[in-house]
């Protein structure tokens, strides 16, 4: 089965309009294709239920305009009619999980967002900091998810103290919003960077932070199969895709974002936030797989 994201551009009395975020595509969706989705998040293994989920009039009350979807099919290509359209998830207000600590229900999942700032960035206020806050005022009011922050400011072990901190909470996705370059991630003060306190690949005489190490520590403190969108700028460029792919292996994640030129963060308070990479590529990042470049120079916020 596939996943198709999409957004919703409009209501109609039947139902939903929706547009493919990464083609020109639009699709009708009637009320009531909207059904249980399982996923296991460690074997990877995704059914849904034949049934309606909830009744019709619930179901227009999760359908906002500017919000995304993900269309579930059998087909390779974006759907071109409704009746390849199995279910409809309003991201993930109808995701079930089962994973080895999870108990199967309902439930909103959670997103960490781990982000800090250059000083001018601030005074300027064009700061991860402010990208932040619409990113997480999106998420509680529009995708009902529960939101963690931790501030980086300090070093890479404070960050991964405040990480472990969160105890085993039901985090989907990650978000790091943080300074880097070339293959490296920094978790630590900005304004007095230091290899201790960056990811980057293991290099004689530079004491950087295995991604390996913070991959794993990723899994063993929160979950395995996060999503994990980094907004660090270069950081695919040149040798950078080696150690995005470690982190990715280790975490083992179900996809890393990041991208191969300059990042700029566009924050909205009153709409949807976007992170940009103009000139660059954005690469999808699975294990195991050869990295995959998104159509557009669009880093995913909350399609992930």
């Amino acid at each position: 089965m596939n996943f198709w994201v999409a957004i919703i551009v409009r209501k109609v009395k039947a139902g939903i309009v929706v547009k493919n975020i990464d083609g020109p595509e639009e699709l009708l969706v009637r009320w009531s294709k909207a059904t249980l989705v399982e996923i296991n998040s460690v074997r990877g293994v995704i059914q849904t239920n034949d049934t309606a989920w909830v009744e019709n009039e619930l179901e227009k009350s999760y359908a906002k305009i500017g919000s995304y979807v993900k269309l579930a099919t059998e087909s390779e290509d974006f759907p071109k009619d409704e009746s390849e359209v199995e279910a409809i998830n309003y991201d993930n207000h109808i995701v079930y999980v089962c994973g080895p600590e999870d108990n199967l229900g309902a439930y909103n999942p959670s997103v960490l967002i781990i982000y800090h700032d250059f000083s001018k960035h601030v005074s300027a206020g064009d700061s991860g900091a402010a990208f932040c806050a619409a990113v997480e005022k999106y998420y509680i009011e529009q995708l009902e998810f529960t939101v963690h922050k931790i501030h980086a400011c300090v070093s890479y072990t404070d960050t991964l103290g405040k990480i472990a901190a969160l105890g085993k909470t039901r985090i989907d996705r990650v978000l790091i919003v943080t300074h880097g370059n070339c293959g490296q991630v920094w978790l630590g003060n900005p304004n007095a960077p230091t290899r201790e306190d960056a990811l980057g690949i293991p290099t004689e005489g530079k004491n950087f932070v295995s991604p390996t190490v913070f991959g794993e520590q990723l899994q063993k403190l929160l979950r395995p199969g996060l999503a994990i969108s980094i907004y660090s700028c270069n950081l695919v460029a040149e040798d950078g895709l080696v150690m995005v792919s470690e982190l990715a292996a280790a975490a083992r994640a179900r996809v890393v974002f990041a991208a191969t030129g300059v990042v700029q963060l566009h924050a909205h308070m009153a709409g949807i936030s976007t992170a940009t990479c103009p000139g660059g590529q954005v690469l999808a990042i699975y294990p195991g797989m050869k990295a995959l470049a998104l159509k557009g120079d669009q880093i995913p916020v909350f399609s992930l």
